[in-house]
């Protein structure tokens, strides 16, 4: 019953949508995002907003809603699927549930670095992976941004190691490569809504969690947190998706001017986020936390034994072709 009405309500939006498009009114368009307004992807939104209302001449409108206010991970990632929501910034490891190939993309220690993820991504491979994303599940990809490279942070407890990460309980996003990636570390991964690690961390629920460093210092992990652990496992995406059947209802030339609005907001979102991790490290640092630098040949030796354990869920090769990419 509730997967019907849920369904009614998707249609009936859709129809509103494409009637007030045709009378004259302002296509609205939300995006939601589940970080805090401190995030670079923020602010790159509003600018993205802001290049689609100038040159649409106000008839496409881009409404942002952060820090979860359109509902959980889960939940916006199921409304823009259904869309009773048009858009969503995520990261492509939360698409893996409904196409399993593409949770490649958030494997540990896959990309060498962000010139590397941009090659792949926006190149033939990543091209290769999101098209099967409309047909299968109505929800098509406008571009790729950078959401930085993961780092560890630990409340109370130090570690350089596998085996010093035994027995951590780490923060980890629902997504299966996201605890898989955990694993890699050595750590026990402990699957959270994002919204809940600040508190989780403050009273001692999790030792640590996971993130890039901007998001780290948006959302304040630094104060509850004593250790910085540069694992680097992760050079991570957030990719902006609309709803298919909402795309076909924008006229090309609208199309064409949201793809090139997008691209030039997460300009912006990668230059805030290069920035932040040029100096946040040493901002930590001098704010209290211990920096710890470990060996990272401990933890890729791990990651490369991560492919076998998705075998049946990614295509065979795969990880060595995006590794071959130069």
């Amino acid at each position: 019953m509730k997967r019907h009405f849920l369904t009614l309500l998707a249609v009936v939006l859709v129809i509103t949508w494409f009637l007030s498009s045709a009378h004259g009114a302002p296509i609205v368009v939300r995006i939601g995002h589940d970080g805090a307004t401190a995030q670079p992807y923020h602010p790159a939104l509003e600018l993205t907003a802001k290049i689609i209302a100038e040159r649409t001449k106000n008839e496409v409108n881009l409404q942002i809603f952060p820090s979860g206010q359109l509902g959980s991970q889960q939940e916006q990632m199921l409304g823009t699927i259904q869309g009773t929501q048009e858009m969503w910034m995520s990261n492509p490891a939360w698409l893996a549930q409904y196409s399993p190939k593409v949770g490649i993309l958030s494997a540990a220690y896959l990309f060498r670095d962000l010139d590397h993820m941009y090659k792949v991504l926006r190149g033939p491979i990543g091209e290769e992976l999101f098209k099967e994303l409309p047909p299968k599940i109505g929800v098509r990809v406008l571009d790729v941004w950078y959401l930085g490279t993961r780092q560890t942070t630990l409340r109370d407890k130090s570690a350089a190691t596998p085996e010093e990460f035994r027995g951590i309980k780490l923060r980890a996003p629902g997504a299966p490569t996201y605890i898989e990636a955990v694993r890699v570390l050595g750590a026990n991964p402990t699957p959270m809504g994002f919204g809940e690690v600040y508190m989780a961390l403050k009273t001692g629920v999790i030792d640590g969690q996971e993130n890039p460093l901007t998001t780290i210092k948006s959302s304040k992990f630094n104060e509850v947190c004593k250790y910085l652990v540069l694992t680097s496992h992760m050079v991570d995406s957030i990719i902006p998706q609309i709803n298919e059947r909402s795309w076909k209802g924008l006229k090309p030339e609208y199309q064409k001017i949201v793809i090139e609005a997008f691209r030039e907001g997460g300009k912006l979102n990668d230059k805030l986020i290069l920035d932040g991790e040029a100096s946040l490290v040493e901002e930590f640092q001098k704010g209290g936390m211990t920096v710890i630098r470990p060996n990272l040949e401990l933890f890729r030796t791990r990651a490369r034994q991560v492919p076998e354990r998705f075998k049946n869920l990614w295509e065979e090769g795969m990880i060595e072709k995006i590794q071959a990419v130069k």
